[in-house]
């Protein structure tokens, strides 16, 4: 999801420079954007179990990141890639309505177009 975001956002110009999130979240972002500020306000500590900051702690440490992030935003080079861009999305096996797995492919001459198509624009 966080490239799907970088790529419409590059689209347009935008580079993303922040993010608060889990830690996956964030380790997604900084494969992108190696220089991106994260504050990673929740970790998986099991199959089903997080581990979150308090609510003060995530709020001071967000504010303080997008403050450094609006300082040095011209730092930063948006995510554009060249298209044409082909997005397939597999579904699961869910009976009985889907007793196979399943997939459907969008496609557009931009990122924005395939997005659209996935919307069903």
């Amino acid at each position: 999801e966080i490239g799907q975001i970088a790529a419409i956002a590059g689209h347009f110009s935008i580079p993303l420079v922040m993010l608060a999130g889990d830690q996956a979240a964030c380790a997604e972002l900084l494969d992108l954007q190696p220089h991106a500020i994260t504050v990673a306000v929740k970790r998986l500590v099991g199959a089903a179990s997080t581990l979150s900051v308090s609510h003060d702690e995530a709020k001071l440490q967000i504010q303080q990141a997008a403050k450094q992030a609006v300082l040095h935003v011209k730092d930063y080079q948006p995510w554009k890639l060249a298209g044409p861009f082909e997005m397939t999305i597999e579904y699961l096996v869910q009976p009985p309505e889907h007793p196979t797995v399943r997939s459907v492919t969008y496609r557009g001459k931009t990122v924005l177009e395939m997005y659209e198509a996935w919307l069903g624009k």
